[in-house]
Order: C-alpha cells, then structure tokens, then sequence
C-alpha cells in the first residue's frame, strides 16, 4: 500500500499543477481524466460511482486550487485503496456532474486506445493508434 501511495500522490500533486492554472471546463476535464486513467481502474469506478451519488452541498463552489490541495492532504492520510477512492469521489463530488462524466468518458477511453485523443496543432485528430476521428 505504501508504494501504491506514494504514486498515487505524484498523481495528486500532479493534477494539482495541471488544474490550478485551468482557464476553462475543457482544460479541467483533461486534468481529471489524466488522474483517472492514472489510478488503478477498480479505484477511478468506484470514485466517480460515489461522487455522482453525492448529493449537491449547495454551497458556493470552493477555489480549484483550495479542492486539488485537499485532494493531495487527503491521498497523504489515506491508508487503503478504500480512503483512496474516498479521497477521489470527495474531490469528484465537488465538480459539476457534467464535468465528472466528461473525464470519466476520457479516462475510459484513455484505457481503451493507450491515448486521450487530444487534437494536434493542426486540428486533426490523433486519437490513437486504432486510427479513430472525433468528428
């Protein structure tokens, strides 16, 4: 478990520096994918299962960086795969439903093609080795 942790808080320290600096829903759906498809696929499903059931707070939304800096505390504190999901499904909880389910749907295809289908410079499609386009 220790190993798996401290991976795992590279992974959390990592989507910190990538969301942080986020301007748009875009930007931050990629950061959340990237850290999904980085998890063991058991921990992202249960994470993103808990997180759409979590029910709205109704509080005004926190700062990105105030939820990702919680997120890296909470990895740190974890103990087991178990807190990990927890710690995953709470950060989740806190972004709009829409936006969960984009990053789930880029972190399945993550899996799936070994590549998150970013577009290049030149606006094509490189989504992958299997030659698929989004179009």
């Amino acid at each position: 478990w220790l190993n798996r942790q401290r991976v795992v808080l590279l992974y959390a320290q990592q989507l910190k520096k990538c969301i942080d600096p986020a301007t748009g829903v875009k930007e931050g759906v990629a950061c959340i994918g990237q850290l999904l498809s980085s998890l063991p696929a058991s921990i992202a499903d249960l994470a993103v299962q808990n997180a759409m059931d979590a029910a709205e707070s109704g509080d005004a939304p926190e700062e990105v960086s105030a939820l990702s800096g919680r997120l890296v505390q909470c990895v740190r504190h974890a103990t087991d795969d178990d807190a990990l999901a927890f710690c995953v499904a709470n950060f989740l909880s806190m972004a709009p439903a829409a936006t969960v389910k984009m990053a789930y749907q880029l972190e399945k295809r993550t899996r799936a093609f070994g590549t998150a289908g970013f577009r290049d410079m030149k606006g094509e499609s490189t989504a992958g080795w299997a030659g698929f386009h989004d179009r």
